[in-house]
């Protein structure tokens, strides 16, 4: 209806690995939500080198930095986006992929997990200290 069948392609589901493929293939990931929370999409693309220029949603300002690692862009409208896309693209080596991956450096799992990992060795320490103490 729209006749954008030949510039719009549907790939389906895809695995990890073929996702990471496309985005470091890609120049820019285009994000223009109205409501995110920390969308995931962004994280993995940039943990790629792929930056991003994404709509002022959720909590994407923590992990794209404006002139860095992408642009944030505080309307809708298409000019906006497309003059967020255009500097982007204008400009590789300030939004390069060593830029990208350090934005998001602290959302690898090992330092999301350890936060987590560390909680449930307190939780087991403590259950094991109230077994004791019961059981004496």
């Amino acid at each position: 209806k729209l006749r954008i069948g030949s510039k719009v392609f549907f790939l389906g589901r895809k695995s990890g690995k073929n996702l990471a493929d496309f985005y470091r293939a890609s120049d820019v990931l285009v994000l223009t939500s109205a409501f995110e929370g920390m969308p995931l999409v962004a994280i993995e693309a940039m943990s790629c080198g792929l930056p991003v220029v994404s709509t002022n949603v959720g909590e994407l300002q923590r992990v794209i930095k404006k002139s860095f690692s992408g642009e944030i862009v505080d309307t809708f409208l298409t000019i906006d986006i497309a003059g967020a896309i255009g500097k982007v693209l204008d400009n590789p080596r300030i939004y390069s992929a060593e830029h990208c991956v350090n934005s998001v450096s602290e959302y690898k799992p090992e330092n999301v997990l350890q936060v987590l990992y560390r909680k449930i060795r307190d939780l087991d320490k403590k259950y094991k200290n109230a077994t004791l103490t019961t059981k004496q």
